[in-house]
């Protein structure tokens, strides 16, 4: 190849990366103007204590739970609420195993307990399964 036709191939390439660099720019931009929205799955209908997400199904059926100017807002919430979850799980579970060994503690309490500890781990697994998505994302539609 001479000088002169790797000089011309060398400022193509320059240039496609001009281009992928300024189009990718536009794009990240543009996608930070939108915004970004927490969303929840929908839950799979049955006993309130039973209900679970369902994260299969499309981002169109998701829950809104809040909207942020950017990704990193919206996954520090998300990263907090799941951490609140996980502990509200932690502290759910215990309950339910002290309630249950006790053989004093009527039913009711140990019902009560263990339906406690089933809405937490819900709760917990609707945060778990969370996502932050750009709100101009064609799957919302």
């Amino acid at each position: 190849m001479s000088r002169r036709a790797f000089g011309r191939l060398l400022l193509k390439i320059q240039v496609a990366l001009v281009l992928v660099v300024g189009v990718t720019t536009l794009l990240l931009r543009s996608a930070s103007a939108q915004g970004w929205y927490l969303l929840q799955p929908p839950v799979v209908q049955g006993p309130p204590a039973r209900a679970t997400p369902d994260a299969l199904r499309p981002l169109s059926e998701w829950r809104h739970v809040m909207a942020f100017a950017s990704a990193d807002e919206c996954d520090l919430l998300r990263l907090e609420a799941t951490k609140r979850a996980a502990s509200d799980l932690a502290e759910a579970k215990r309950d339910y195993e002290r309630v249950s060994q006790d053989r004093d503690t009527i039913w009711r309490v140990r019902i009560d307990a263990l339906h406690r500890w089933n809405l937490a781990n819900r709760e917990f697994l609707l945060w778990d399964e969370s996502r932050c998505i750009v709100s101009n994302d064609p799957r919302l539609r």
